[in-house]
């Protein structure tokens, strides 16, 4: 197995779309991973982690869900300039903001169009089930967890009887329809 690989994918097919997505994205890539003595490629769809710095704006890397661990890196000059790349997306899932600077980070991740922001972290490990996830845009509809998880579950229905339309209420009287 790859020391400092994540994996297995679940197949070959998306172990080479993680490489394909890096490659494709022209930008300068970073192996991360070292593999262990012993090694055994066959022993499943392992993958290093890769970074890719500074990749072009229009790659796939950057505006798909790539569900392998393949990260860009992109520089910006200001938090207005990053703010709308990362809303600039038909998807929505999760973000993560990094700072030492918490209070900032919050801020920032509040103007995220997210279904759920990260601070200083980016996964759902620790993350209390009585918070709801879920994504926005073209991520997902609904939410896991929490009470908005348990109304996914839950069929609502409305039962109306205007006052104005009722024995006492103003208005028309309950015969005003026609039979």
């Amino acid at each position: 197995m790859l020391t400092d690989a994540t994996g297995p994918l679940i197949s070959a097919d998306a172990q080479s779309h993680a490489f394909d997505l890096a490659i494709a994205a022209a930008g300068d890539i970073v192996d991360l991973g070292r593999e262990a003595d012993g090694y055994d490629e066959q022993a499943g769809y392992f993958s290093p982690p890769l970074l890719v710095v500074d990749p072009r704006p229009d790659s796939a890397l950057i505006h798909e869900e790539q569900f392998a661990p393949v990260v860009p890196l992109i520089p910006y000059d200001s938090e207005d300039q990053v703010l709308a790349m990362a809303n600039d997306d038909d998807l929505g899932l999760g973000a993560s903001v990094w700072s030492a600077d918490e209070e900032r980070a919050f801020a920032f991740a509040r103007r995220l169009e997210a279904g759920f922001a990260f601070v200083n972290t980016h996964n759902r490990t620790g993350m209390s089930l009585r918070s709801p996830f879920g994504g926005v845009k073209r991520s997902g509809w609904g939410r896991e967890y929490a009470e908005e998880g348990l109304a996914e579950y839950a069929q609502t229905c409305v039962v109306h009887a205007p006052a104005a339309f009722r024995a006492g209420g103003a208005g028309l009287s309950p015969t005003a329809y026609p039979s």
